[in-house]
């Protein structure tokens, strides 16, 4: 990642500069999930989102009308869906105290936000990304707006990706088995370590400080931290 402040991009179209900041700014590349070997074989999602960033740019006040937030203001503009009488407002996005806007911008993503509106309809929000619905309540609304053979690939892609915009939350008191999850670890690098006599396999991580929320463990780390070249900067926990 450049490590350049997003207010340094250039002001441009709302879309256009989402779609720059998710690129340079908020993306980030991340370790293998899986211990692939040989490494070249590896399918593991390398990518994920920080999306603290991503929401707070959301709530800024747009820069070519701040009466609005940029999430208010990208609404406004989206078209209606075939068939929809009403417009979609910006309380299908964020309203009741519930935030549809890592939705919003996986959808954009995929070029497909204006499908924002079936998400709602089928009562789907940021707080359930990371569970594995049955999507049967989103294959009902999609149906009545697009092709019969674009329903399921559509819901499977939303359901391969949305991983990235929900990585697991690290805490320094956390102990959860990994392994076989679909959740994404935001470890920038893993190195497995030799074993000593009979223990479970040991890893050294390390995270960026980014994307490090929990303030117990921005303090471990705190002594750890150095600049890597390629993922700034970095803080590692040494294992017990």
């Amino acid at each position: 990642m450049s490590g350049a402040n997003y207010q340094q991009i250039p002001s441009l179209p709302i879309r256009d500069e989402f779609m720059a900041l998710l690129r340079t700014e908020w993306t980030r590349q991340v370790a293998c999930q899986n211990e692939c070997h040989p490494p070249e074989s590896c399918s593991c999602q390398r990518t994920i989102v920080h999306v603290h960033d991503l929401e707070a740019w959301w709530k800024k006040p747009a820069s070519g009308n701040p009466k609005n937030t940029n999430w208010e203001q990208f609404v406004y503009g989206l078209p209606l869906l075939p068939g929809r009488n009403l417009p979609i407002t910006p309380k299908k996005i964020f309203g009741g105290g519930q935030s549809r806007l890592r939705i919003l911008s996986l959808l954009i993503r995929q070029k497909r936000d204006r499908l924002i509106d079936c998400f709602y309809e089928a009562n789907m929000h940021d707080h359930y990304m990371d569970r594995s619905e049955d999507y049967q309540r989103l294959r009902e609304q999609l149906a009545d707006v697009v092709r019969k053979e674009e329903v399921e690939p559509i819901i499977n892609a939303f359901h391969n990706e949305k991983w990235e915009f929900c990585p697991l939350t690290l805490t320094s008191d956390m102990s959860i088995d990994l392994r076989g999850m679909e959740v994404i670890p935001p470890f920038c690098m893993k190195i497995k370590l030799p074993k000593k006599g009979g223990t479970a396999s040991i890893y050294w991580v390390a995270v960026q400080k980014a994307l490090v929320s929990d303030d117990a463990l921005a303090l471990a780390l705190k002594d750890s931290l150095y600049m890597d070249k390629t993922h700034g900067e970095v803080g590692s926990l040494a294992p017990n």
